[in-house]
């Protein structure tokens, strides 16, 4: 085999290692996934509230009805060699709602904890976080969109707050906001309970809601 041959061979050899090299430690958002692992059926909502007083995940409610559920998530990141990723920063890991309408403090809809040596993370806590959506929501790393696992981390998640215009505190504004639709059409904005109707005991939460602000 001539020099040239040699060198050829050392050179793919030395690139492919620096590839290899490169893609370690760095999710691979393809082969990261997101899953809830004790629920599987309808679309579930979570109640929150700006000082993360709300609802932690295992108290997600069934919309429409008064069944409670654990919609826990959990989230395992992969590198592009399909390697488990240890001790990820939890504040590069979070969720959105696809329209943008649940509004989170600052870190507050991030992972609880850095990944573990088996590369996972969850989602339990609850969140420090106000506005509603009614659209689906994803698990975000480092700014993108898990893409692996069965669902493509997208959840049918939804949420509301007492702090229903999303500025981050739970004031007069939003009992306004909270009156305009107790006495209108039904609005899932209000709703805090997810069951179907704005009444009293939508009221209280407000009430007891009121004045929580981010940290």
């Amino acid at each position: 085999m001539d020099l040239r041959k040699i060198t050829g061979i050392f050179v793919c050899t030395l690139l492919l290692g620096v590839s290899s090299f490169a893609m370690a430690g760095i999710p691979e958002l393809g082969n990261c996934e997101a899953a809830f692992p004790n629920y599987s059926g309808a679309e579930v909502a979570l109640f929150n509230l700006p000082n993360g007083g709300g609802s932690p995940f295992t108290t997600a409610q069934v919309i429409g009805t008064s069944d409670i559920v654990d919609a826990s998530i959990i989230v395992t990141l992969r590198d592009g060699n399909d390697a488990v990723i240890p001790n990820f920063p939890a504040e590069d890991v979070w969720l959105e709602s696809v329209d943008g309408g649940m509004v989170p403090c600052l870190g507050g809809a991030t992972a609880d904890l850095d990944t573990d040596a088996d590369g996972e993370t969850q989602f339990v806590n609850a969140m420090s976080a106000g506005g509603y959506s009614m659209a689906n929501c994803t698990v975000m790393v480092s700014g993108d969109a898990i893409t692996g696992g069965a669902n493509s981390g997208v959840f049918a998640l939804r949420f509301n707050s007492a702090d229903i215009n999303g500025d981050g505190i739970v004031n007069l504004s939003d009992i306004s906001d909270f009156s305009s639709v107790f006495y209108g059409a039904y609005d899932f904005s209000a709703d805090f309970f997810a069951d179907g109707v704005v009444n009293l005991s939508d009221v209280q939460k407000l009430a007891a809601g009121n004045g929580a602000a981010c940290p």
